[in-house]
């Protein structure tokens, strides 16, 4: 028997369920400390549409809720997150700026030659929000059926193919690097800003393929616009059970995740 299909918000909505239980004791101590005395910004470092988005906002309604103050969601898109990032860091330590960090804000420090922030030690962690593997889809009207003949394509004709993501140095561009070495093909490399603009630019045949969050492409799966080959985690994601893992087609042992906090 199939599991039931889960929309994007009851999804991130699941994902983040222990959310609340999670902030109860810190929001007890801090309501009594008179906060919050503002409006809270909660910044992200990518476009409004895209999976980081919509946990951003179940986050923010959720918070809102429980301090009986707004939450206010901003996107700061660019540079692999690290613009929201600098904002956050550079900001006044009094509670009222808050960053959902992405799994990219890990690998930073190694991909830039310096940032204007230390990834650790400027940030307090709260609490780890959501986790989920990335997809690969083509368009729905792309000859590719499968994980199977994608890989082909790119071995046969090396460096035609294009896959994009949601940005240098996020884990959806580095799980497409990971993909790339140990297969042994080269993509042509397409980096977008988030949001649901690498899935967006496949279903309007712009490229050829996306590696990306699955709360992004799940509308145009849905809507029959794009065609979601594998995940990129060892199990089969329960919203999609007819999707095998690419450990279970093309790579075996692959296993990247992402995740927010």
């Amino acid at each position: 028997m199939k599991s039931p299909r889960l929309g994007r918000r009851g999804l991130l909505a699941a994902l983040c369920s222990g959310l609340l239980a999670t902030f109860s004791t810190g929001i007890a101590h801090a309501q009594a400390a008179d906060w919050p005395r503002q409006p809270i910004k909660l910044l992200l470092g990518f476009t409004p549409g895209g999976g980081v988005d919509a946990t951003a906002r179940l986050v923010a309604q959720q918070l809102a809720e429980a301090l009986g103050s707004p939450v206010v969601v901003e996107n700061r898109p660019g540079a692999g997150g690290t613009l929201a990032a600098n904002a956050v860091a550079k900001a006044e330590p009094d509670g009222h700026t808050l960053f959902l960090m992405a799994s990219g804000h890990s690998i930073s420090p190694a991909l830039y030659k310096s940032l204007p922030y230390d990834s650790v030690n400027d940030f307090t962690m709260v609490t780890m929000t959501t986790r989920f593997p990335f997809g690969v889809a083509v368009g729905a009207s792309s000859p590719i059926r499968n994980m199977g003949e994608l890989m082909k394509q790119a071995k046969d004709k090396p460096g035609t193919l294009s896959m994009g993501h949601a940005g240098v140095g996020t884990g959806m561009h580095l799980a497409s690097v990971l993909l790339q070495s140990r297969e042994h093909v080269k993509f042509i490399d397409v980096a977008y800003k988030g949001g649901n603009l690498a899935p967006t630019a496949v279903a309007g045949g712009e490229i050829q393929a996306v590696l990306d969050n699955l709360a992004s492409m799940e509308p145009l799966v849905n809507g029959n616009r794009l065609r979601l080959l594998a995940v990129t985690g060892t199990q089969r994601w329960p919203t999609y059970p007819d999707v095998p893992t690419l450990a279970e087609t093309v790579s075996p042992g692959f296993d990247v995740t992402g995740w927010t906090a």
